[in-house]
């Protein structure tokens, strides 16, 4: 298209106006719902429940880095996750990804919204360019370009940073055909595929970007041939990385220093009964509609990667049959059948991923790749329709609506006989099932029968029409998918009762209160990581101190002596810990129900005679009940009893309700689990072993047991106790004046012997120590920084410089200049600079003889005016956001009530809109003057 570039232009100006005026969070925050610790009161089903890591990694990451570097400081250490954490060197949090930048001086709002918008916005552009130089028309390549951007693996993966790498694929598929028509230009086309895996790099997923260079690799192998020009290309590649060093070398060491890469499992691959999901995407329901169930060990998103709908697959088949003469209908061929080999587990070409990194990568990640391949052979299809004229008879119409009515009253007969004495939620789980397949399939027919006429009468400005039956059966089904929310992450009483206590390490045990890494945006440590590495040997440490680990990661039951080992100071229970734990039955393996026609018994005989708690595991099937269930206690009688709402329990969490009673250790007793107003919609289950016995513990009340835990606050579900006498420094001797901040600690000490200080701080490469000034060799202690400290008093230092961050630095920078001045000097000797350095100085020449200096200043000045305008009205509508940092010193904060970095923000920005205006306005005057 001839204005192609005005419109891309055009496109991100809307885009970036229209992010300014966003009033809600583009981020699935009601999923915190969920969590007992969020939703105080009864449950509330989220919009989409596999939303989890944006919430709970992607975005308190981003938020901390966005804090730090507001404060200037450059985000090395994660001080608030497992006792200290690798952050730069964690790749996925992605601190260096060019779309960042955008967060971390944007208001929130405005920003959540911008970067995934503009990464499909990228992507489009990218699969535009791509089928333009394959010699695809305008209209044909923007619906091609709306197929990727539609297809299931843009949208489910649009929040993680999946899509921040995968973006960059049909752009290297553009890469090496422009190489390929364009030999003039190579060396900048290499530079610039270098360049685009830099940024790849900084995009935070390694595994995606290591699926990218598969495909890219094979087809340049396939196009190009040439050997010495795919040396180049892999070449580039190499650069690109050697680039992104800064990023690179940290990220390495880490993964060699992590658990990850021992625990990694082999053979990530997709079951190839879930290829049906590429033909019917809701055939088990979708976790953003009403009705969802797991299929084949795998979730949506993974199983979903792959889909296109149905139209664009049949398209391609159909070209690669028919056209497969043509070189790119192979080679496209070749890679989506390689590609869904590779993701499915299909032999013998599976055998490949037994090679070193494709044995432990994420191989159902392909399906992504194939998706892009089937929308490149849809479009490559429709382009050869049109170019050999296929005729099109009244025959094919006839035969095509016969066929089609056929179909779907086959379909419909057979779903409603199915629906035969089902239950009700099978009954209605068919009703969605035949809508979903009805918007299928009627959009399948809709866009055949307007092909088949565009076809027919050579209508191919109407084209484009063929884009609404196909957003039927993409974007219209995946529309809800991403959903947003109207607040942050919130605060409530119990997030307020828990910042109002002294600083400390926090440690769940049991249900997921309050996950790791949502700490982060809360300012509270946490002992546990999820980064998807994790330090190795404070890991090993971990699970040695807490072997009961449950179906959510978290420690079952705790010791004192093992949570001080750690550095714990806070626990967050579902139960209460200074009493007895017994369990009953310890496995889940099945769910039954509780409802009016049966009630469940449990017979036991009671270990300690005083019962205070009892704490079963529940599943509420994902939806709201209103039900209730009673708990009835009994010998020969009832001798206690308790009720609780069915909308309290949460989906494969614990629930604790209280049942005091004094027992009598030699009788047997009777546990009763009914509900009298519960029904097939509205019931809850317990979790059972395979014998139906539900998972269940008695909690007592020991006389003269020591009660261990301080609790602090809380009730029912959420309980809060402090672990006494827990120090962040470990010493015989005391310290003081403790100084803590994520790269460095400081304190002072006074000892009488000579003896080993052990710092509360993960160790790892990079961590170097002080005594008085003077550096000391730093120990590993397993999993904590240890150093030897004289007698008397003595200042110590220990901080996070890791060789790591600065030999990539270094590297990073050589290259990058070594690319620059490379630049110049091939620009330097081209015709094209040698005619811009004539014309420049004829143009300054002519400027300086007719106008006068004085006029300069005051057009400048002018601009300068109207620009300082400008951003007090986009002041007055946008508010810039800054943490505000809690401080009780008297300071600029406590003085005028907001960081200074607000101040730094404004004046650059400001400084930098008044000179881009103010130049603008005197290049347009001195235009009009001529």
């Amino acid at each position: 298209m001839k204005n192609s570039k005005l419109l891309f232009f055009i496109g991100l100006l809307l885009i970036f106006i229209s992010s300014l005026f966003i009033n809600f969070y583009f981020l699935p925050i009601d999923i915190l719902n969920n969590f007992p610790t969020f939703n105080q009161g009864n449950w509330q089903k989220s919009k989409n429940s596999l939303l989890a890591d944006p919430v709970f990694q992607f975005e308190p990451w981003r938020l901390y880095a966005k804090e730090r570097i507001q404060k200037g400081e450059f985000p090395l250490w994660n001080n608030l996750n497992g006792m200290g954490s690798p952050f730069l060197a964690n790749s996925q949090s992605a601190v260096l990804y060019p779309l960042q930048i955008f967060y971390y001086f944007l208001p929130t709002k405005a920003a959540l919204f911008l970067i995934p918008v503009l990464k499909l916005y990228f992507y489009f552009w990218f699969i535009f360019l791509y089928l333009k130089i394959i010699n695809c028309s305008g209209k044909i390549s923007l619906f091609g370009a709306f197929v990727g951007i539609s297809s299931a693996f843009s949208i489910v993966w649009l929040l993680w940073p999946h899509t921040n790498v995968f973006i960059l694929l049909p752009l290297f598929f553009y890469f090496t055909e422009k190489i390929k028509k364009d030999k003039s230009k190579k060396n900048y086309l290499f530079l610039l595929v270098s360049i685009s895996y830099c940024i790849g790099f900084f995009g935070g997923h390694p595994e995606t970007l290591f699926i990218v260079f598969i495909a890219h690799s094979l087809y340049s192998i396939l196009r190009l041939r040439f050997l010495k020009t795919l040396r180049y290309v892999f070449l580039s590649v190499l650069l690109g990385f050697i680039l992104s060093s800064v990023q690179m070398i940290p990220f390495l060491e880490y993964l060699f220093n992590s658990s990850s890469l021992n625990e990694r499992i082999e053979g990530n691959f997709l079951p190839l009964k879930s290829f049906v999901i590429n033909f019917i995407p809701f055939i088990f329901g979708a976790p953003h509609q009403q009705f969802y169930k797991p299929i084949f060990g795998v979730n949506f998103q993974e199983a979903i990667g792959g889909y296109v709908g149905p139209v664009t697959l049949a398209l391609s088949l159909w070209g690669v049959f028919k056209f497969y003469r043509e070189p790119l209908f192979r080679i496209w061929g070749v890679i989506v059948l390689l590609c869904w080999a590779l993701a499915y587990k299909i032999w013998p070409f599976w055998l490949v991923t037994f090679l070193p990194v494709l044995n432990k990568n994420a191989n159902n990640r392909f399906v992504g790749v194939a998706a892009f391949g089937l929308a490149v052979l849809s479009s490559i299809t429709l382009e050869q329709l049109f170019i050999t004229k296929v005729k099109i008879k009244k025959i094919h119409f006839t035969l095509f609506t016969f066929i089609s009515i056929i179909v779907s009253m086959l379909m419909y007969i057979s779903i409603r006989l199915y629906s035969l004495n089902q239950q009700i939620q099978v009954k209605n789980f068919l009703v969605f099932l035949q809508l979903h397949l009805g918007v299928i399939f009627l959009s399948s027919w809709v866009f055949f029968l307007i092909l088949l006429l565009i076809l027919q009468k050579r209508f191919k400005r109407f084209f484009l029409i063929l884009l609404i039956p196909l957003y039927f059966q993409t974007g219209f089904l995946l529309y809800a998918y991403n959903p947003s929310s109207s607040q942050y992450y919130p605060d409530n009483s119990f997030f307020t009762n828990l910042k109002s206590l002294p600083r400390g390490t926090i440690l769940e045990v049991g249900n997921p209160n309050f996950p790791e890494d949502i700490n982060i945006a809360y300012h509270i440590p946490h002992v546990q990581n999820y980064d998807a590495l994790e330090v190795d040997w404070y890991k090993k440490k971990f699970d040695s101190l807490f072997p009961n680990i449950n179906q959510w990661g978290n420690p079952n039951e705790v010791k004192l002596e093992n949570l001080k080992k750690l550095g714990v100071t806070y626990v967050i229970s579902d139960y209460d810990l200074n009493l007895i734990k017994v369990p009953y039955q310890s496995f889940y393996q099945k769910i039954l129900s509780i409802t009016r026609d049966k009630e469940y018994v449990v017979r036991f005989k009671p270990q300690f005679n005083s019962l205070k708690q009892i704490r079963i595991l529940t599943a509420n099937f994902n939806r709201i009940n209103t039900c209730a269930v009673r708990v009835s206690l009994r010998s020969t009688e009832v001798i206690s009893q308790t009720t609780f709402s069915c909308n309290e329990v949460r989906d494969f969490m614990y629930y604790t309700f209280d049942l005091p009673v004094n027992l009598d250790r030699n009788n047997e007793y009777e546990l009763l689990f009914d509900s009298n107003n519960s029904s097939e919609l509205n019931r809850i289950g317990l979790w059972t072993n395979s014998k139906g016995i539900p998972y269940l513990e008695f909690l007592y009340d020991v006389p003269n047991s020591e009660k261990k835990f301080v609790h602090l606050f809380g009730e029912k579900n959420v309980r809060v106790f402090k672990v006494p006498d827990v120090n962040i420094i470990n010493m015989k001797g005391s310290y003081q004046n403790p100084s803590i901040t994520p790269e460095h600690i400081t304190f002072e000490t006074d000892s009488i012997n000579f003896e080993k200080v052990v710092i509360n701080q993960t160790f790892f490469p990079g961590w170097r120590g002080t005594v008085d000034g003077i550096p000391v060799l730093i120990e590993n202690e397993n999993p904590f920084i240890s150093l030897l400290v004289p007698s008397g008093k003595h200042i110590i230092s220990i901080s996070y410089n890791p060789y790591s961050f600065y030999i990539g630095i270094l590297i990073s920078f050589i290259s990058w200049l070594s690319v620059i001045i490379y630049v110049l000097r091939k620009e330097k000797n081209t015709s094209r600079f040698m005619n811009f350095s004539q014309k420049w100085n004829r143009w300054a020449f002519n400027i300086n003889k007719r106008v006068k200096w004085w006029e300069h200043v005051w057009v400048f000045f002018l601009g300068a005016i109207g620009s300082i305008g400008i951003i007090l009205i986009v002041s007055k509508i946008t508010k810039i956001y800054f943490k505000m940092p809690q401080t009780s010193a008297i300071n600029w904060l406590t003085v005028h009530n907001y960081p200074k970095q607000q101040d730094y923000f404004y004046i650059i920005v400001g400084i930098l809109v008044i000179i881009i205006f103010s130049s603008f306005v005197w290049f347009i005057w001195i235009q009009k003057r001529k």
